[in-house]
């Protein structure tokens, strides 16, 4: 499932908030109002729904392809399934902010790149809300979200995860080092299955090793 982003509503919220700190004030404003009319971002996300159909400790077997992910070690018997996704807000963004180093509009270019990241995170809460509603409509639970890179969740299982997603339905690729092209993009899974339970929305920084020194904490 493809699902498209309502741009906006969601740099009206930004817009409501604090800049973070170190921000000047102007250039945050003066980067959503680029956003806004150059439509610099075009936030989506896909994400499909696989059986599991074996599972052992922290590996979880979907047939043509499998990942190990350390973190669902205890519950893995209970997973029945894998919904996975990647989210992205496209290529523009980050070439406007290269543009801008060039034209060494330093402050502007960082407090693009910033906007743009909260843009990110407020699409990836998007598509878990829609991950987390399917699966009540299913009748089953999920489970906490894992991206690869945090959590014991290893860069390599980076190009196993699109791939599970349909990542290249939207332009999503992978470099040889896990990477996400577009720069501006992430990919994560949710465990499906009977009995499992996940943290409220507002809760999801609180397992991340980088929480202390985070910009993006609590968003």
């Amino acid at each position: 499932m493809i699902s498209k982003i309502d741009v906006p509503s969601l740099l009206a919220a930004i817009e409501k908030r604090p800049p973070r700190t170190g921000l000047v004030p102007k250039f945050r404003q003066a980067a959503v109002a680029m956003l806004r009319d150059e439509a610099l971002a075009k936030p989506q996300f896909v994400f499909r729904t696989v059986p599991v159909q074996n599972s052992l400790d922290a590996d979880l077997d979907f047939g043509e392809s499998r990942l190990h992910v350390p973190a669902l070690a205890d519950v893995a018997s209970k997973v029945t399934s894998v919904a996975s996704t990647v989210c992205t807000l496209g290529t523009s963004l980050e070439a406007r902010v290269s543009a801008l180093c060039t034209e060494r509009r330093l402050s502007l270019a960082l407090a693009l790149d910033e906007v743009g990241n909260e843009l990110l995170l407020n699409s990836v809460r998007l598509a878990l809300l829609q991950i987390r509603r399917e699966a009540r409509r299913q009748g089953v639970s999920s489970g906490n979200s894992f991206s690869p890179g945090c959590s014991g969740f290893a860069l390599d299982q980076q190009a196993g995860v699109v791939a599970l997603a349909g990542g290249d339905r939207i332009g999503i690729s992978v470099t040889s080092h896990g990477m996400l092209n577009p720069v501006k993009s992430r990919s994560l899974i949710v465990a499906i299955g009977a009995g499992l339970s996940a943290q409220p929305l507002y809760r999801m920084c609180d397992e991340c090793s980088s929480r202390k020194q985070c910009r993006y904490r609590g968003l």
